[in-house]
């Protein structure tokens, strides 16, 4: 049931599209812009449609267009200049739904796409290019045992990840010492230049 505000100075409108065959609408007349107003402050109702003459007592044309645009900012505005029928198909065009385009997949969900799929390629030309590069060094050592040679790589890599972590937790224990010393320093600063035993 579309609701419809009609402005109108008699009920000449509303009594004609009451008489006119279709779905129900719920019809609310004024007679004035100023009741249409006081209308929009009343809690509850709100219109779907507006239908107005071109001339009404306290306004006409563009300044209903002004004042109801204001009050009613989403609502849409017919002019009543048509035999009944006409304006109550129009009117009905308002009771269906306007259909939703597809909600647009959200760009987070791409870019993980996209990740996971870099990852993958990233991974077989790793791989590729490890196996070419044991291809390679074989070839140069004159080795022939393929496993041995990978299980050589990844005792060298072991070995320096391990140099790399033990460097670094004795740079993280020299610089928080170092850290506990200035702090006793400052904190002996303040205190008058005494240091606590």
């Amino acid at each position: 049931m579309v609701r419809v505000l009609i402005l109108e100075p008699t009920p000449r409108l509303a009594t004609g599209l009451l008489r006119e065959p279709g779905e129900p609408l719920d019809l609310r007349g004024v007679a004035s812009l100023a009741e249409a107003l006081l209308l929009r402050e009343r809690p509850g109702w709100r219109p779907q449609a507006i239908l107005s003459e071109l001339t009404l007592p306290d306004g006409e044309g563009a300044e209903i267009v002004d004042a109801l645009g204001q009050a009613f900012p989403a609502t849409p505005l017919l002019f009543a200049t048509g035999e009944a029928g006409q304006l109550r198909r129009q009117l009905q065009t308002f009771a269906a739904p306007l259909p939703r385009p597809p909600a647009p997949r959200p760009l987070v969900d791409e870019q993980r796409e996209l990740l996971g799929e870099l990852e993958i390629l990233a991974r077989r030309a790793a791989e590729r290019a490890v196996s070419q590069a044991v291809d390679r060094l074989m070839v140069r050592l004159g080795l022939d045992d393929e496993q041995g040679v990978k299980n050589a790589i990844r005792l060298a890599r072991a070995y320096e990840n391990a140099r790399e972590r033990f460097w670094s937790a004795v740079t993280s224990g020299l610089a928080s010492g170092l850290l506990i010393a200035l702090g006793v320093g400052l904190i002996a600063l303040v205190k008058g230049g005494q240091l606590a035993p």
